[in-house]
């Protein structure tokens, strides 16, 4: 009976013993054991109790860091991910364009080695290194790794191996790297982090920072030495929380990390920046369509002439000089309409003003269809108003003017004075300018975030505006008329001992006409005021065409500075549209300099999926 007992103790005894061998075995291996309920593994000597994560989480992420020469460096990345849940993997996106300062865009060249990973904890574990996929979109490196058709938990390693182009920045003494080591876009917390950097020829880093938290954050939650071989070890004195990252920068001697080749220049620099030089081009075009279609030809033998040629009207030479018109040139018309006894203007009080009709409508027929639009405009199609107030024009006196204008620009089409309408022109110019804007914009901005393009689009844009201004073509017949209109400027603007001596030659009658009938060209072509001043003394009373409240001390002054009242009153009541109720809109710098968080290259965001 006692020999059976002592059997039975001895095979207990071998069970244990052989169980506690295979446990420890296992134990040693995976760096992990059980303490209780927890599960403890060891990740470069730091217990992690995998209990304390109810989500994904980065372990500890190690880095390291060699710069190679030619503006080069490695980047070897160890990442351990638990997944208390089950997950295929994780993804990097890797940001590798950016926009700096004035808008200048930047390429960062990286080119992936190896992207493996493999089960933690275990010698036999099988490494992946083809489960994973590559994606280049305009602006990042979008990495998943791991096996869509595979769920896996625990703890797994995740290794990459990249090279870096064009992340070092040259100074005026210093070559400077400023890294975003974990982005600030990381879904996930990261418990621990280790980065080493290393300088190929064993240089020593003449300075050096770190950034830690979320975007914008300038804490230093970090430590940082430099080994006797000039190595930088950095290590987070905190866990990072999701969205919180970290960036290093470090300053070596001016040159020590060498500069790219000519062609990584190009590629990466030049390349990405090639809106900047759109607009050169489109000036270049615009100027060849400007000489074959917009440029006018210049009136030659232009004389003085001191009365318009028959049609020349105040608003056919506004249109003719200008290609446009203005709120004053209709106002000059109503006063060309007044000197040829069609209205007479009436200002009530020093801001007022009434139209008086003085003819039928069927007098009117002599006018032309513009110079009616106008007329109706004041006193109804058949003329049915005999006189009217500036205040009671507020309403739809401006679709009157509208169409006046547009009657012009056709007459001057009409008479063959312009190759098509120069309105249509310009704003079609204008419009083409616009839409090429926009289309920048939206390409470069929302579709592929090209910062040089849509700045160059928006330069070009203004470009085409500008040359459309002056695509308005004039005939030959119109240059004539062009001709004539600057004719009556100059007489207008001529030396005053010249027009002296020609009006010493008439008398005081033919003084006054020739004042009223150059009136309103005086005021289309901007000198209403030096043509008021010329012929001061000539009236002692006001003309019949125009009456005033206030007759005190009346000469032409006064009576350019009362038209020219009238013109602002008219202006501000009558010729623009009412206003309507509505909603109204209210109006690469060094890491060492204002350096943080997610300020740097690299980084980007990271998580599971």
């Amino acid at each position: 009976m006692f020999g059976r007992i002592k059997q039975i103790l001895g095979f207990i005894t071998i069970f244990v013993v052989g169980f506690v061998s295979v446990f420890y075995s296992f134990v040693s291996t995976t760096s992990a054991f059980s303490d209780g309920n927890n599960e403890i593994i060891i990740i470069a000597g730091e217990e992690y109790d995998l209990s304390d994560y109810n989500d994904v989480t980065f372990l500890y992420d190690e880095n390291e860091i060699t710069f190679i020469g030619d503006g080069k460096f490695t980047v070897s990345r160890d990442v351990y991910v638990y997944f208390p849940v089950h997950r295929h993997g994780i993804f990097f996106h890797l940001p590798y364009r950016y926009n700096t300062d004035w808008g200048i865009t930047k390429n960062v060249a990286i080119k992936f080695q190896n992207v493996c990973y493999q089960e933690f904890g275990r010698d036999n574990a099988k490494s992946f290194c083809t489960n994973y996929t590559l994606k280049k979109t305009y602006n990042e490196f979008q990495i998943k790794i791991g096996d869509p058709d595979v769920l896996i938990d625990g703890v797994y390693k995740y290794h990459l191996d990249y090279v870096v182009t064009h992340a070092v920045k040259q100074f005026k003494d210093t070559d400077e790297l400023y890294w975003n080591v974990i982005g600030t876009g990381a879904e996930n917390a990261t418990i621990n982090s280790k980065t080493v950097i290393k300088h190929h020829e064993n240089e020593k880093p003449l300075k050096y920072s770190c950034y830690t938290g979320a975007y914008g954050s300038d804490r230093t939650d970090c430590d940082m030495n430099v080994s006797k071989t000039g190595e930088l070890t950095v290590y987070l004195t905190r866990s990072l929380t999701p969205f919180e990252g970290y960036a290093i920068v470090v300053a070596y001697p001016k040159d020590s990390l060498g500069k790219p080749g000519i062609f990584d220049f190009f590629w990466n620099f030049i390349l990405p920046n090639l809106g900047f030089c759109m607009p050169i081009p489109i000036f270049v075009l615009m100027f060849v369509v400007w000489l074959l279609w917009g440029k006018d030809l210049k009136p030659t033998n232009v004389i003085p002439q001191y009365r318009p040629t028959d049609g020349m009207t105040p608003m056919i030479a506004a249109f003719i000089s200008k290609m446009s018109l203005n709120n004053k040139d209709v106002s000059a018309t109503i006063i060309d309409l007044a000197i040829r006894g069609f209205v007479k203007i009436e200002q009530v009080a020093k801001r007022e003003y009434k139209f008086h009709n003085l003819k039928s409508a069927k007098d009117w027929e002599v006018l032309f269809t513009y110079e009616q639009k106008i007329l109706k405009g004041l006193f109804g199609n058949d003329g049915e108003k005999l006189e009217i107030s500036d205040k009671d024009l507020t309403d739809k006196f401006y679709l009157s003017v509208n169409s006046a204008k547009s009657e012009v620009a056709q007459t001057t089409v009409n008479n063959k004075y312009f190759i098509g309408n120069p309105i249509s022109r310009v704003v079609m110019f204008i419009v083409l300018g616009l839409m090429f804007v926009g289309f920048c914009w939206v390409v470069f901005t929302v579709i592929t975030g090209g910062t040089s393009y849509v700045i160059g689009g928006i330069i070009s844009g203004i470009i085409i505006i500008i040359f459309g201004l002056f695509m308005g073509k004039r005939t030959k017949l119109g240059t004539e008329k062009y001709g004539e209109a600057l004719g009556l400027k100059m007489y207008i603007n001529i030396a005053e001992k010249e027009r002296i001596k020609f009006h010493d030659k008439i008398d005081e009658k033919e003084k006054i006409k020739i004042f009223e009938t150059l009136l309103p060209y005086a005021m289309v072509f901007g000198l209403e005021n030096k043509w008021a001043e010329e012929f001061e003394d000539i009236y002692r009373e006001p003309p019949e065409w125009y009456s005033t409240y206030d007759r005190v001390g009346f000469n032409s002054y006064y009576l350019m500075s009362s038209l020219s009242s009238m013109n602002s009153r008219m202006v501000s009541v009558a010729y623009g549209a009412p206003n309507t109720q509505g909603s109204h809109a209210a109006s690469g710098r060094s890491g060492f300099s204002g350096g943080f968080s997610g300020g740097g290259f690299g980084g980007g965001s990271s998580g599971s999926w």
